[in-house]
């Protein structure tokens, strides 16, 4: 049987996901913001943090594809089932991954996506022989430096070969230790390549025109895009249209090719050379005018622009507008003599992507007109501001800023409070905001032994933590709705997810603390808004 699309994949294994989350995905759903996990539908996806996905998913390298025994997989042009599907593979198949995860979605190094629940860093069993595939694959050498072929898996063999990127090889579908094997049994880090359609053999090298389709036309829009020869915001796909065409003559225009808007071998191998003549004049971006609840890929070139003018800082960009691209977006305007309404027209984006647009004054963010009370709990586009604000003074550091006053903000404002000398009480009231929007407000600087009287900040110590955290200290894990603390690997998000500790648990501190983040006898560390001493 084969199943063509995810979606229904993904319903077929909804009641077992529902079962399996009901310890482990209702914690992840609980701890929310805390921890940048959520869960969506009955499928526990990371949603917000990148870093995290990719410690959840296989890595970027190669990975396999993994549905049930029996059914193949969809391959689709963007994160997610509303895209089309550009090619369909089946169990077992190696893909290579880039390591970049979007709602739940792994991106492969040729641009397209497959669903990352559906993947694994180990070939599945029952794929017939072990690694071994029943026929070879294309692929090619990636990046932009060349890349050494070993005579074994392993950097310890000796080098036999050299190739450039862009140069096609055959792999034989045996994987060890990441590394590929060749046709003529060298070897290749599979991180280095790009793995294109498997084939049969003796399979004909057609030339592509208009009217073919195949999922060779998407590695060569996908080549053209990073050439400039069609607009970023392009959708490559399997079929060869006249816009593919136009683009074609025009590369060939440039590169001396005789112009027949086809892509037989002389093309091919010109487009996927390091020599490659990119366009000279990149084709201006189509604008369409975007407001709040757009979601278009779009929307992730526009936040991408903002984030580059300052406008957009600590955000990852994605294709929902929401209030924090809202916000940008009237913050961008006002500073450029637009009318400010939040909405990006056409207009407002010629002037964005311009080189006259006015960047962003960083010396100091600027607050909003009023400045509400903002405390624990609340939800307001000005908790934007101030968590920026703070992570520019190194009060916030590891944490995605948004719209929500959540503990960590709340951690965040006691700190800046104390080491201002304000009332500590975490609630960020129009004299603290005074005081953090002014050029006089003191930033955190990181104490020798975590903590004490340095001189360098005032000598104030933050009122909530320890001064030094003996080893064997104790502490009893306490959130504010009771479910568990997740604890990682090392002090911060960016570190692997290391398991989860039940609220009211006591647990043995080393003595090693960083960035308010406490290391447990274990080798784990706990932020220490989890922690009561």
């Amino acid at each position: 049987m084969d199943l063509l699309a995810t979606t229904h994949l993904w319903e077929l294994y909804e009641a077992d996901l529902e079962a399996a989350a009901g310890q482990t995905g209702r914690r992840i759903a609980a701890i929310g913001r805390q921890s940048g996990v959520a869960l969506a539908g009955a499928i526990a996806l990371v949603l917000v943090s990148p870093a995290i996905e990719a410690t959840i998913f296989p890595p970027a390298g190669v990975a396999y594809i993994a549905p049930p025994p029996g059914y193949n997989l969809n391959i689709r042009s963007g994160p997610g089932t509303q895209y089309p599907a550009v090619n369909t593979l089946s169990r077992g198949t190696p893909i290579s991954i880039t390591g970049f995860y979007e709602h739940g979605w792994a991106q492969l190094t040729d641009r397209s996506w497959v669903a990352g629940n559906l993947i694994n860093s180990q070939q599945p069993v029952g794929t017939g022989g072990g690694h071994q595939q029943t026929v070879p694959s294309f692929a090619y050498i990636a990046g932009s430096s060349n890349v050494n072929i070993r005579s074994g898996p392993g950097t310890r063999y000796p080098a036999v070969n050299t190739l450039a990127p862009g140069t096609q090889i055959r792999i034989t579908g045996f994987f060890e230790n990441g590394w590929a094997q060749l046709e003529d049994l060298s070897w290749v880090a599979g991180n280095l390549i790009r793995i294109g359609e498997p084939i049969t053999p003796n399979q004909p090298e057609d030339v592509l025109r208009v009217g073919t389709r195949s999922p060779r036309v998407i590695e060569v829009e996908i080549r053209l895009q990073e050439l400039g020869y069609v607009t970023s915001d392009f959708v490559p796909d399997e079929y060869f249209g006249t816009d593919t065409e136009q683009a074609v003559r025009n590369f060939q225009f440039w590169n001396n090719l005789p112009l027949d808007g086809a892509v037989g071998t002389q093309t091919r191998e010109r487009l996927f050379s390091p020599n490659a003549v990119p366009n000279p004049y990149e084709p201006a971006p189509q604008f369409q005018e975007l407001r709040i609840g757009t979601r278009n890929p779009a929307v992730r070139r526009l936040e991408t622009r903002l984030q580059d003018l300052d406008y957009f800082r600590g955000l990852i960009p994605d294709e929902l507008f929401d209030q924090s691209t809202e916000s940008a977006v009237r913050n961008f305007q006002s500073r450029n003599g637009l009318p400010v309404n939040g909405v990006a027209t056409v207009p407002m984006q010629e002037v964005l992507f311009s080189d006259s647009a006015i960047r962003n004054d960083t010396t100091t963010t600027p607050p909003p007109e009023e400045r509400p009370t903002l405390r624990l709990g609340d939800r307001d586009p000005a908790v934007l501001t101030l968590e920026v604000r703070l992570q520019d003074l190194d009060y916030l550091p590891g944490v995605v800023a948004d719209s929500f006053f959540g503990q960590e903000t709340e951690t965040a404002v006691r700190n800046f409070q104390g080491r201002n000398a304000l009332p500590v009480n975490g609630v960020a009231d129009a004299r603290t905001q005074d005081v953090l929007f002014s050029d006089s407000a003191i930033a955190n600087v990181e104490e020798p032994g975590g903590g004490g009287d340095g001189g360098g900040d005032g000598g104030v110590t933050d009122p909530d933590e320890p001064d030094l955290p003996s080893d064997g200290q104790q502490a009893t894990v306490r959130t504010n709705d009771g479910t568990d603390a997740i604890a990682f690997t090392g002090p911060g998000l960016e570190y692997d997810l290391a398991g989860f500790v039940p609220n009211g648990t006591t647990v043995t501190l080393t003595g090693n603390s960083t960035n308010n983040w406490y290391e447990l006898q274990d080798g784990n560390w706990l932020e220490g808004s989890f922690l009561v001493f």
